[in-house]
Protein backbone atom coordinates (compact mmCIF):
# COMPACT_ATOMS: atom_id res chain seq x y z
CA UNK A 1 0.00 0.00 0.00
CA UNK A 2 2.74 2.43 1.00
CA UNK A 3 4.84 1.80 -2.34
CA UNK A 4 1.85 2.53 -4.25
CA UNK A 5 1.38 5.70 -2.78
CA UNK A 6 4.98 6.55 -3.43
CA UNK A 7 4.84 5.47 -7.37
CA UNK A 8 1.22 7.77 -7.58
CA UNK A 9 3.13 11.00 -5.66
CA UNK A 10 6.15 10.20 -7.98
CA UNK A 11 3.92 9.87 -11.38
CA UNK A 12 2.30 13.54 -10.08
CA UNK A 13 5.37 15.30 -9.53
CA UNK A 14 6.64 14.40 -13.40
CA UNK A 15 3.41 14.57 -14.97
CA UNK A 16 3.50 18.80 -13.10
CA UNK A 17 7.23 19.33 -14.62
CA UNK A 18 6.15 17.91 -18.23
CA UNK A 19 2.72 20.24 -17.76
CA UNK A 20 5.23 23.20 -16.60
CA UNK A 21 7.40 22.87 -19.33
CA UNK A 22 4.69 22.60 -21.82
CA UNK A 23 3.75 25.90 -20.61
CA UNK A 24 7.04 27.32 -21.08
CA UNK A 25 7.66 27.92 -17.15
CA UNK A 26 10.63 28.00 -16.09
CA UNK A 27 10.45 26.95 -12.62
CA UNK A 28 14.21 28.23 -11.56
CA UNK A 29 13.28 31.37 -12.79
CA UNK A 30 9.91 32.10 -11.04
CA UNK A 31 11.40 30.50 -7.83
CA UNK A 32 13.88 33.10 -7.73
CA UNK A 33 11.32 36.32 -8.33
CA UNK A 34 10.84 38.30 -5.19
CA UNK A 35 7.48 37.42 -4.86
CA UNK A 36 8.05 33.76 -4.23
CA UNK A 37 10.92 33.83 -2.08
CA UNK A 38 8.27 36.16 0.06
CA UNK A 39 5.31 34.20 -0.83
CA UNK A 40 7.67 30.72 0.59
CA UNK A 41 8.96 33.02 3.51
CA UNK A 42 5.41 34.01 4.38
CA UNK A 43 4.47 29.76 4.53
CA UNK A 44 7.75 28.70 6.05
CA UNK A 45 7.03 31.18 8.83
CA UNK A 46 3.21 29.90 9.49
CA UNK A 47 4.76 26.80 9.52
CA UNK A 48 7.26 27.58 12.01
CA UNK A 49 4.69 29.44 14.18
CA UNK A 50 2.26 26.53 14.42
CA UNK A 51 4.78 24.16 14.88
CA UNK A 52 6.07 26.43 18.32
CA UNK A 53 2.69 27.17 19.56
CA UNK A 54 0.20 24.77 19.08
CA UNK A 55 1.54 21.13 17.98
CA UNK A 56 5.51 21.02 19.42
CA UNK A 57 4.23 20.44 23.44
CA UNK A 58 1.47 18.10 22.59
CA UNK A 59 3.89 16.23 20.32
CA UNK A 60 6.42 16.17 22.60
CA UNK A 61 3.96 13.93 25.44
CA UNK A 62 2.95 11.78 22.95
CA UNK A 63 6.78 11.18 21.98
CA UNK A 64 7.40 10.82 25.82
CA UNK A 65 4.60 8.59 26.12
CA UNK A 66 5.62 6.25 23.94
CA UNK A 67 9.31 6.12 23.96
CA UNK A 68 9.15 5.65 28.22
CA UNK A 69 5.82 3.49 28.45
CA UNK A 70 6.14 0.81 25.33
CA UNK A 71 9.82 1.58 23.46
CA UNK A 72 11.93 1.00 26.19
CA UNK A 73 10.01 -1.61 28.13
CA UNK A 74 9.85 -3.60 24.81
CA UNK A 75 13.17 -2.84 24.09
CA UNK A 76 14.61 -4.02 27.83
CA UNK A 77 11.99 -6.94 27.27
CA UNK A 78 13.97 -7.86 23.72
CA UNK A 79 17.28 -7.60 25.45
CA UNK A 80 16.01 -10.02 28.31
CA UNK A 81 14.56 -12.82 25.96
CA UNK A 82 17.86 -12.14 23.76
CA UNK A 83 19.44 -13.37 27.17
CA UNK A 84 17.35 -16.55 27.45
CA UNK A 85 15.20 -15.03 29.83
CA UNK A 86 10.91 -14.24 29.90
CA UNK A 87 10.33 -11.41 28.42
CA UNK A 88 8.63 -9.72 31.84
CA UNK A 89 8.46 -10.76 35.00
CA UNK A 90 4.81 -12.67 35.61
CA UNK A 91 4.72 -14.86 38.61
CA UNK A 92 1.44 -13.69 39.95
CA UNK A 93 1.94 -10.16 39.81
CA UNK A 94 1.66 -7.39 36.61
CA UNK A 95 4.60 -7.08 35.06
CA UNK A 96 6.93 -4.35 35.55
CA UNK A 97 6.86 -1.73 32.32
CA UNK A 98 7.69 1.02 34.44
CA UNK A 99 10.90 2.51 32.32
CA UNK A 100 14.71 2.08 34.20
CA UNK A 101 16.30 5.29 35.03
Amino acid sequence: MQQGFIIKLVLIIIAVILIVSYFGIDIEDTANTPTAKKNFSYVTDRIVYVWDNFLKKPFKVVYDFIYIYIWEPALDGLERMRKGDAAFNIKGQTPDVAPQR
